[in-house]
């Protein structure tokens, strides 16, 4: 174990980082890179399958929401918005594609202290030990982020119109668990449940909202 931590912080220094990057970040990015193999083929199967039951319901449940803005620039980067991932207390999300055709998360925040605070709060749970997705630009209230694809643990664990088996409920609960219970011991577990999202692409657990 020792040696693992000796080999991420050698390849923190070494690995090239972009200006506009936090290098903390880049190292999150990097392990959070490795895939994880504790899904079968058929619990991967099963949760594709879910997936697509979940984003009809969601969809039906949101309705068509506030039109999303065509285009969102950050640095003089635009990205063109597909969709959008939902809103609440601290801004809206939307799902869009930068000029190289890389899908990424942007959130726009009603306030840049609420980004500052968001910023500060998601890279303490990285610092803890939670898998973050990684930060790729920020201007005023806007945050461009790793796009996740999943579905939260919350809705996995508790909706039955999902059709997610009870043993594969179970085994994902207890992935939960195992990684990140007790990391940070004033996060409640309903939190971590409802902001945790399973990476459908690399079975990866990733808490993408800190609060």
């Amino acid at each position: 174990m020792k040696n693992f931590f000796l080999i991420v912080l050698l390849f923190a220094f070494l690995w090239p980082v972009p200006s506009s990057a936090n290098w903390w970040d880049s190292i999150c990015r990097m392990v959070a890179g490795r895939a994880q193999d504790w899904l079968g083929a058929e619990d991967k199967t099963a949760l594709l399958i879910a997936h697509q039951k979940y984003l009809a319901i969601r969809k039906k449940e949101n309705g068509e929401g506030i039109p999303p803005p065509e285009k969102i620039e950050v640095k003089g980067v635009s990205y063109k918005v597909i969709q959008s991932l939902g809103w609440g207390s601290e801004g809206d999300v939307y799902k869009a594609e930068g000029p190289d055709g890389a899908v990424v998360s942007i959130k726009v925040f009603f306030t840049e202290q609420l980004l500052e605070e968001n910023i500060h709060a998601l890279r303490r749970k990285a610092r803890m030990g939670f898998l973050t997705p990684g930060i790729l630009a920020m201007q005023g209230k806007t945050l461009v982020m790793d796009y996740v694809s999943g579905i939260p643990v919350q809705e996995i664990l508790k909706n039955n119109a999902l059709g997610i088996s009870l043993e594969l409920r179970a085994k994902i609960e207890s992935e939960l668990r195992f990684r990140y219970l007790g990391l940070d011991p004033i996060l409640p577990e309903v939190i971590l449940e409802k902001n945790t999202i399973l990476d459908l692409e690399t079975g990866r657990l990733i808490l993408i909202d800190p609060h």
